[in-house]
């Protein structure tokens, strides 16, 4: 290895004590800065070297070629805090167990059965639209969303307890950051701050909320076709043979509850809003629904139909990944590129800043749709990691195929009722949390088409 070659790579500015306990941070122009100096950039992290990787290469080695190398590590400190040591958060021979428990139950059969769910809660609650309501669509689409992941994964129609769900939700996330995965972070959980209080009494409306869940399951047993009652009969087959305890049950349900529903939400709220500033790309994909549906609301057998409707949504996660930055910690020392990287060592992978790379994406800041057209030399000359929102290898996000078709049974149900138009005065920002959020939501108005 060159281990003289790290002291040659740039080094960049990132987060130091006084702005993490301030709060004065913006990670997308931390990851930005580093992505403006190089390929592999060392970011500075409380006097600690991060390494970070803005090449399609480097990332495809971390998470595939020598992903057994990489943990998660120190970053999910806070997330582990919030949904335990569910598929997100596990490591080694948990995470493999877990995972082969869990697989079946996003086979694209079984999601095929989620399809007309899916588009029956949005029309549910697309019914109460009317010409010239003004709400936050983001708010909106993260209550359909959270009824449409209960109902499919746990048979559970969580509509009327939406609102203290959502507030839970919007509570942890607010008091979730960077300082939360830090040691310090980690010590001032464990006093009795205000902030702490606060978490503490968030979750503990989620945790009851999904132990009735799995307590409703236990006491009727009757065989549904749903993940939570595959969890509470799974067996590891070719493992050990035994089923899940009730605590990494909570873990698994906690995880697929939350990261089902927030990183969809956010992905079409990017999208919706997109097209308000884009209103062509708004005409074809109208366009496209009409020639294809008709009058008659989406299913899953029409989506290879609608090849724009996915580029649109493609084409939002490329600008808005929801999740926007990953970090792995280097178990031994690597190389990569020619530059060590150190046993120990994090390392940083940012969806935001390599869908945005110039060197694989043409006028990277402008909404275009057509990149992700199958048939263009540019999509089938594209990298593989110039493009992963939902990560890569043996840690790629489990409910992809489920993310995807919800996203675009979603985006083509709303579009065939409704046009939006941004309300006057709105501060659209994105905001680097968990996920990557609208910091003042989506407020729109609503026109009936």
């Amino acid at each position: 290895m060159k281990e003289h070659q790290v002291t040659s790579l740039p080094v960049s500015k990132g987060v130091t004590l006084a702005n993490l306990l301030t709060q004065k941070i913006n990670l997308l122009d931390i990851l930005e800065t580093a992505a403006s100096q190089g390929d592999i950039v060392r970011v500075l992290m409380m006097r600690q070297s991060a390494y970070f990787l803005n090449t399609p290469d480097a990332i495809k080695h971390v998470l595939v070629d020598n992903h057994r190398n990489y943990h998660k590590g120190r970053g999910l400190q806070a997330a582990r805090g919030l949904i335990g040591n569910g598929l997100l958060t596990s490591e080694d021979d948990l995470h493999t167990r877990q995972r082969r428990m869990i697989q079946p139950s996003f086979h694209r059969r079984r999601i095929a059965t989620y399809a007309d769910v899916m588009t029956a809660h949005t029309q549910a609650q697309i019914a109460t639209w009317r010409a010239g309501d003004q709400p936050d669509l983001h708010e909106e689409l993260m209550t359909l969303t959270m009824g449409i992941v209960a109902q499919c994964l746990f048979d559970v129609d969580v509509r009327h307890d939406a609102p203290e769900l959502s507030a839970a939700l919007e509570g942890v996330f607010d008091n979730l950051s960077m300082l939360d995965s830090s040691p310090l972070g980690q010590l001032l959980t464990k006093l009795p701050l205000p902030r702490t209080q606060r978490r503490r009494d968030h979750m503990s409306v989620l945790d009851a909320a999904i132990h009735e869940f799995i307590e409703q399951r236990r006491n009727n047993p009757a065989e549904r076709d749903d993940l939570l009652s595959m969890l509470l009969l799974a067996r590891d087959e070719e493992g050990d043979h035994m089923g899940m305890s009730d605590q990494q049950v909570r873990d698994e349900v906690m995880t697929l509850f939350l990261a089902g529903h927030e990183t969809t939400a956010n992905a079409l709220s990017w999208a919706f809003y997109l097209l308000t500033q884009n209103p062509s790309v708004e005409t074809k994909l109208v366009e496209e629904l009409t020639r294809v549906l008709g009058d008659h609301p989406p299913t899953m057998n029409d989506l290879a139909a609608l090849p724009y409707n996915k580029m649109v949504l493609s084409e939002a996660m490329r600008l808005y990944p929801p999740a926007y930055v990953m970090g792995r910690q280097a178990l031994a020392d690597d190389e990569i590129a020619g530059h060590v990287i150190p046993a120990g060592a994090t390392v940083l992978m940012s969806q935001y800043t390599m869908h945005r790379h110039p060197r694989h994406w043409d006028d990277p800041l402008q909404f275009m749709p057509e990149r992700f057209d199958k048939d263009s030399p540019a999509h089938s000359q594209r990298p593989r990691y110039a493009y992963f929102p939902f990560g890569g290898g043996a840690r790629m996000c489990i409910g992809e195929p489920f993310a995807w078709m919800e996203g675009e049974l979603l985006l083509a149900t709303i579009l065939q009722r409704y046009h939006f138009t941004l309300q006057a005065g709105a501060v659209i920002e994105p905001e680097p949390l968990i996920t990557l959020r609208l910091k003042h939501g989506l407020p729109v108005t609503i026109h009936p088409r």
